[in-house]
């Protein structure tokens, strides 16, 4: 049985709604769910059974689903032409307003639906007024209180305070931004940790004998208040992609190749052969966020090596290696178009291999695939 837990970042929130559909799909049981901020909304959603439910609104939310942006000139909250309202706000409200996501928790968290939920759900925030840390378990939260205390999670640094009788409560971040010890203390040892790249404070020290997997979107596709569709929807597949890739079911460096066909693959090949395979696709740019077999990413690699030659018939490699601005997919085609053509001798691919680390192997695995597609 695994605990979960979600941390913080505003929009990056979405790569968690990847990585929990990973998780669902490779059948991990998930006894418990916490989170932070962002990730502590959709732990309820999650905890509560909706994940699928939380997928669709991630892929169609926007700015004013979550911010009160009735003041503000552009639809775009870091335009310049709402400096002068932005300014306002923390003025005369001490920070921006998140009326408009508390209503629309209102619509999609059913908080008795969560307390019968046999998933733990847990939050953390901080009170001001008792300068003290709050990690709650929805038992310790008030019947009735669960989405007061979702904001109080959830008010980022710029938002204005949260109010629960008569206390003011700020973001979970600013203590814990990726909670995996109110899991340890609930008797969790195997803890499943989603790092979507939020800023905050994290207390990292796990007792001996915890089994935290970790799982971290290295390069986050998203602001923390950005919620551009096609980002958003990358950062799903990121999640997605990335869980799978922590708990084994995929492998590679670049690509996510499904395990089982990567091993049989090993078997007929080489793991230099399935490096060059990634290393070409990747210089060609082939889709990141999808799930391959070997030979699907060897379809998708060659069909974009086709398509560069076809488009630079009348370019010459001696050319490309003395322009400053050198195309490195139109070499990458070019020099392997020259060896198939018999051209072993070819002294592009020496000065290539010279110039882009990993080119041989790249130029091999096109030889390679190339009859086999």
């Amino acid at each position: 049985m695994f605990g979960m837990v979600l941390g913080g970042g505003g929009a990056r929130g979405a790569y968690e709604v990847g990585a929990w559909r990973a998780a669902s799909e490779l059948g991990i049981e998930v006894g418990a769910v916490c989170g932070t901020s962002i990730g502590s909304i959709n732990a309820a959603a999650f905890a509560q059974g909706d994940w699928e439910r939380a997928d669709r609104l991630w892929r169609s939310i926007t700015a004013e689903d979550v911010l009160d942006m009735s003041k503000f000139t552009d639809k775009n909250l870091w335009s310049v032409k709402n400096i002068r309202a932005v300014l306002e706000e923390f003025r005369t409200n001490k920070g921006l307003s998140m009326k408009p996501l508390e209503d629309l928790l209102h619509s999609i968290i059913d908080e008795e639906k969560l307390r019968r939920s046999p998933v733990e759900f847990g939050l953390v925030t901080y009170s001001l007024s008792d300068s003290a840390e709050l990690e709650l378990f929805k038992e310790d939260i008030p019947q009735g209180r669960l989405i007061e205390y979702l904001m109080a999670s959830a008010c980022l640094p710029g938002i204005k305070t949260r109010v629960i009788d008569e206390k003011a409560f700020v973001d979970g971040c600013v203590v814990d931004n990726k909670p995996v010890g109110m899991l340890v203390k609930r008797g969790f040892r195997d803890i499943l940790s989603i790092d979507v790249g939020g800023i905050g404070l994290v207390k990292s020290i796990v007792p001996k004998g915890i089994n935290v997997i970790e799982v971290k979107c290295a390069a986050p596709q998203i602001g923390v208040l950005d919620f551009d569709k096609e980002k958003i929807a990358v950062s799903i597949s990121g999640g997605y992609l990335d869980t799978k890739r922590a708990l084994g079911a995929v492998c590679g460096t670049k690509y996510a190749i499904r395990s089982s066909d990567y091993n049989r693959a090993l078997r007929k090949t080489s793991r230099e052969m399935l490096d060059g395979l990634e290393t070409a696709a990747a210089i060609f740019g082939c889709d990141l966020m999808r799930e391959y077999s070997v030979i699907s990413l060897a379809r998708s690699m060659i069909r974009e090596y086709k398509r560069i030659l076809k488009h630079n018939r009348s370019v010459g490699i001696d050319k490309l290696l003395n322009t400053k601005d050198s195309n490195s997919s139109i070499i990458l085609a070019k020099t392997a178009e020259a060896v198939l053509a018999g051209n072993a001798d070819f002294l592009g691919t020496k000065v290539v291999s010279m110039m882009f680390k990993g080119f041989l192997r790249a130029v091999n695995a096109i030889l390679y695939y190339s009859d086999k597609v």
